[in-house]
């Protein structure tokens, strides 16, 4: 089984390939990145370039999955049109190769709450990808909608370390129709992407509440 990862070097694309070293399943694992995983291993195969030159590489998408981990926030983008380039164009671009080259399974890391009509900046932009994804006709896809993504990070985001403290002393109270907005532990997120890759459901959507819990 060969398979491909964007977004190797983010918190749930590095966790993924961690996974993916780990499974003995797994015979290749390719990333196209801007930056190395730091990793050297004789399953992987890295592909540096700026993401969009990644048509350059077809190649790594001659996979049996491909797993797209690419996003930011719009700070750390530089603004609203870099970060829809990241959250938007490059993850369809992928999909659009991965479609063009017969890719089965193509699993995405989306957000909890994305909409084309929503108010927020941030869930539009997931929502207009997601609706973009769905039109390509990809044999399976899976979407995958957490919440808050706990996790230790590279970088310092103040605004989503307070949260993630906030989920962690009101856990108990993330029941019934609150579940779904309750944070998600990046291992429990890779693990879910794993598992949606090897099931046979087309569009299948899995929201925060649903996400693999160990």
């Amino acid at each position: 089984m060969q398979v491909l990862i964007l977004g190797s070097t983010g918190l749930v694309g590095s966790r993924l390939l961690d996974l993916m070293l780990q499974d003995t399943k797994v015979e290749r694992i390719h990333l196209i990145s801007r930056r190395s995983c730091g990793i050297d291993h004789q399953k992987i195969i890295e592909y540096i370039t700026p993401l969009n030159k990644m048509e350059n590489f077809e190649e790594a998408f001659r996979v049996d999955a491909c797993y797209c981990c690419l996003g930011t926030t719009i700070k750390k983008a530089g603004g609203k049109k870099e970060f829809e380039l990241i959250d938007h164009a490059f993850p369809l671009k992928a999909a659009t190769l991965a479609r063009k080259n017969n890719v089965p399974q193509f699993v995405v890391v989306s957000a909890l709450g994305a909409t084309t009509e929503s108010s927020f900046f941030y869930s539009r932009v997931k929502g207009n990808l997601e609706r973009d994804l769905k039109k390509l006709d990809l044999e399976f896809l899976h979407i995958v909608r957490p919440s808050l993504i706990i996790g230790t990070r590279d970088e310092r985001r103040p605004a989503e370390a307070l949260a993630m403290i906030g989920f962690k002393l009101f856990k108990p109270l993330f029941v019934g129709p609150l579940k779904k907005y309750e944070g998600s532990e990046v291992i429990e997120i890779a693990k879910t992407m794993v598992a949606l890759s090897r099931s046979e459901e087309t569009q299948f959507n899995i929201e925060s509440s649903s996400i693999k819990r160990n």
